[in-house]
């Protein structure tokens, strides 16, 4: 991940919004052992309601699951 795309994450969730990540690539390249991506991010993707998919068939289907926030 770039540091747009960690930006953009940071700026949807301030304006409350799902996050919805897709990874297709899941050798371990994060800061934290065993992750998938940025601790912090991954934070992000999961408060806003959102979560992290492998497939790309998959982005759909958790699209409608994903709901803001509301704090």
């Amino acid at each position: 991940m770039d540091s747009g795309t960690a930006a953009e994450i940071g700026y949807a969730f301030a304006r409350g919004k799902p996050i919805v990540g897709y990874r297709g690539d899941f050798r371990l390249s994060a800061d934290n052992e065993g992750g998938v991506v940025n601790l912090q991010v991954e934070f992000f993707i999961r408060e806003s309601g959102g979560t992290i998919v492998q497939r790309y068939e998959d982005l759909e289907a958790s699209l409608p699951a994903a709901r803001p926030r509301t704090s």
